[in-house]
């Protein structure tokens, strides 16, 4: 885009210092956007809570086969691994050195948790302190997961798309306007002076 600018000036007759400068400008510009952009578009989530729906279905199947919250919350942490397993193995280490669920939530999630996660907490601690049975509350925190999951699924190809298609617009932009355009300009300048 640069070129395209620098060498429309030349031909229009405003000289190359202008031209260099436009195109420097131009080039500047565009890199500048190019930085702020692509972050924006390819940032991964924070924490990876793609496997958390399994997690949830094995927790409760590991609670209905009549495991501990402790113990299957450390099975289940085994199995996920990642960051939700790191969450689930401290919550169990917590809870089997005799801390309530609250307190072992509470450390396992640090001062920003994860929404998920954090409503999961809730729902231990509210079984923990009122005995309501966690299956329910499990397979539906399972349902809404993979919602989740399904809808950042399909924002990862929607970027995809638009990363695959940045490539092609700033190759071909640039040689249409050179290849078209810009003769097109220097053939109409030199028919009116």
């Amino acid at each position: 885009m640069a070129a395209v600018g620098a060498a429309t000036l030349s031909w229009a007759g405003a000289g190359w210092p202008a031209a260099a400068a436009v195109g420097s400008t131009v080039l500047g510009a565009g890199l500048l956007g190019a930085r702020h952009l692509l972050p924006r578009l390819a940032a991964p989530p924070a924490v990876d809570t793609g496997p958390l729906p399994a997690a949830l279905d094995l927790f409760a199947a590991c609670l209905a086969a009549g495991s501990p919250v402790p113990d299957a919350l450390a099975e289940t942490g085994a199995a996920a691994g990642g960051d939700v397993g790191a969450v689930l193995a401290a919550v169990a280490t917590g809870m089997r050195q005799g801390a309530p669920a609250r307190a072992a939530w509470a450390a396992a999630l640090g001062p920003e948790p994860v929404p998920a996660l954090a409503a999961l907490g809730r729902a231990c601690v509210r079984s923990e302190r009122g005995g309501t049975p966690l299956q329910t509350v499990l397979t539906r925190l399972s349902g809404e997961q993979r919602a989740v999951v399904a809808t950042r699924r399909q924002e990862a190809a929607r970027r995809a798309g638009v990363l695959a298609v940045l490539p092609l617009g700033l190759c071909f932009l640039p040689a249409y306007l050179l290849l078209g355009v810009v003769p097109a300009v220097a053939g109409l300048a030199a028919r009116f002076t």
